[in-house]
């Protein structure tokens, strides 16, 4: 099996990293050649058909972080049309997405950052991914009880987290 490689990450955010954290005082040492980033619709279409191979009875969604690194989520989501849906991080991008005219199902990965999203998130037809304690009481406690479409989402190991 072979992944083609769409994108190179140009300097990519690594504001959570705790190596970044421990070197903070060297920061200025280091320094980053300017990359250019080409997205190639050709090859995510092509590891969607891979992903598609591997696990035939499943659920394929395509994760998109930060506009796709700058590139663009309609172009992605062009892209990916043929995947299931998408799973963002925001729940500002996922609104975007869906008033775009996105008709599948749209997932925001990271949950909701409070109970006012959750409304948002209803009136948008997004699923939710409940991963701690305070999401779960949230959901709980929402008006009418919880959305219809949640997901969980398990931390496996160091924070490489599944969506069931």
């Amino acid at each position: 099996m072979r992944f083609l490689t769409p994108v190179i990450v140009p300097n990519a955010d690594y504001s959570e990293s705790p190596i970044v954290d421990a070197l903070s005082s060297n920061l200025a040492c280091l320094s980053m050649r300017p990359v250019k980033a080409l997205i190639s619709s050709a090859a995510l279409r092509h590891n969607l058909g891979v992903v598609r191979r591997c696990a035939p009875h499943s659920h394929v969604f395509g994760v998109v972080k930060a506009n796709a690194y700058g590139h663009g989520l309609a172009q992605v989501a062009r892209a990916l049309e043929a995947a299931d849906g998408l799973a963002l991080r925001e729940i500002d991008a996922a609104v975007r997405l869906r008033e775009s005219g996105y008709a599948r199902r749209i997932a925001v990965h990271e949950g909701l950052v409070g109970a006012a999203e959750l409304p948002v998130a209803v009136q948008h037809d997004l699923t939710v991914a409940e991963h701690n304690g305070q999401h779960t009481h949230m959901l709980d406690a929402a008006p009418g009880g919880p959305p219809h479409d949640w997901v969980l989402k398990m931390n496996t190991w160091v924070n490489r987290y599944r969506v069931t």
